[in-house]
């Protein structure tokens, strides 16, 4: 839905579905109510998720034209795509496995590819961009990755370069600018501000190169040409998680050259750790509430002299609980970002409003995505009607922004 200056979704990552008549069932059951709630009488968007099998069922056929005119129908638009996620988010043991296929794979490639016609398709012909997010290159602990094998990172750069071809081909056919938008991920291979950087600037030197040969052009149009279909997604929780501060990473990235195609905004757990024993015991009681065999849920443990701690998921750090220095835990959990705290655990919702009071949050991007997708691990007593906590995911960032 457009507010204000920029168009506001929330990622339907949050619905199981890995497949397509699966996937539309959920938004004809979930965005028509949403809708009819929050913008009755405006168009309303859709951060669309769909995994490689259900991207490749919806442009078989007739698929992709029908669901356009169920948009057209409903007053919808979907003006933003998850491409993260490959296969199965629901119900099944994701943790690592996420990150799989990597950058360096044709199925990656493939899939977002896949992604890229589609948003091609769908993008509204008012609208001249469009984004599209995607995994951090891969896990970081990964056996095989690019920090560690230099034929992973020539075939990682010539992916992103078909990437970026194929975008540029869009554009000069329709107009349209869409944009491949990296998302740093605690433990992905990009997972910091500062590894992002460093990242484009291997795009830069690796892809640019590439570019220039392919298409044909000098070094400084291959650079504008990346940098414009190239980007960043910036996940709120995940930036907390490493104790980011949102106008540094900003600065950063526009003194590199770097844009951010989209924000997601969505909230990570946080604990404050006292030193009694007793008290770390009940904290470690609610914290396994938690600890679900779904999702990978990081922590990172501020400790007193300015270092941090990390751990790769929640049980693993629960069991350094009774000894651990650390004063305070952030844990990669996307809880919904209209609470400020679940039972006596706090959430990093202040990075949020950090995030949306920036002053020039306009120029640095459009796209606003929220995006909780944990309702389903959530411990009993904090569940609600999805329709219902969405909604009010809603009505919190409309009154922040």
């Amino acid at each position: 839905m457009k507010q204000k200056d920029y168009h506001l979704t929330y990622c339907s990552n949050v619905h199981p579905g890995e497949d397509w008549a699966t996937t539309f069932s959920q938004l004809q059951q979930h965005v028509l109510p949403l809708k009819e709630r929050l913008a009755p009488a405006a168009p309303f968007g859709i951060g669309l998720r769909l995994s490689a099998k259900t991207a490749g069922e919806l442009l078989e056929n007739e698929s992709l034209k029908r669901f356009q005119k169920w948009l057209e129908q409903h007053d919808l638009y979907v003006f933003t795509m998850n491409g993260f996620p490959y296969g199965a988010f629901h119900d099944t043991h994701v943790k690592e496995k996420v990150h799989e296929p990597d950058w360096s794979t044709e199925e990656r490639l493939k899939y977002s590819k896949d992604l890229i016609h589609i948003l091609g398709r769908l993008l509204p012909s008012e609208m001249r961009s469009g984004s599209i997010s995607t995994s951090p290159v891969s896990y970081r602990y990964a056996e095989k990755n690019m920090q560690n094998d230099a034929n992973i990172r020539k075939k990682v750069a010539e992916n992103f370069a078909t990437v970026v071809m194929e975008l540029v081909k869009l554009k000069n056919e329709t107009g349209k600018e869409l944009h491949l938008d990296l998302e740093p991920e605690p433990d992905g291979m990009v997972e910091s501000s500062a590894e992002a950087v460093e990242f484009f600037e291997f795009l830069k030197e690796e892809v640019g190169a590439l570019l220039q040969e392919k298409l044909d052009i000098n070094s400084e149009k291959s650079q504008e040409i990346l940098l414009n279909h190239l980007r960043v997604c910036f996940d709120v929780c995940h930036s907390a998680l490493l104790y980011e501060d949102p106008s540094e990473v900003m600065a950063n990235f526009r003194k590199a050259g770097v844009k951010v195609g989209k924000i997601q905004i969505s909230s990570a757990l946080k604990v404050s750790i006292l030193s009694e024993e007793k008290e770390r015991k009940i904290l470690k009681d609610r914290l396994q509430a938690f600890a679900d065999p779904v999702y990978l849920h990081q922590v990172s443990g501020a400790l007193p002299d300015g270092s941090f701690e990390r751990y790769r998921d929640l049980p693993s750090a629960l069991k350094k609980l009774p000894e651990t220095k650390a004063t305070e835990w952030r844990i990669h959990f996307h809880v919904p970002v209209f609470a400020a705290e679940y039972d006596g655990i706090s959430s990093t919702r202040q990075q949020i409003e950090k995030v949306l009071s920036l002053p020039n949050l306009h120029e640095i991007t459009s796209h606003l995505e929220i995006e909780t997708y944990t309702w389903e691990v959530l411990p009993e007593k904090f569940k609600t009607s999805l329709t219902e906590s969405i909604a009010q995911e809603y009505q919190w960032v409309q009154k922040n922004l």
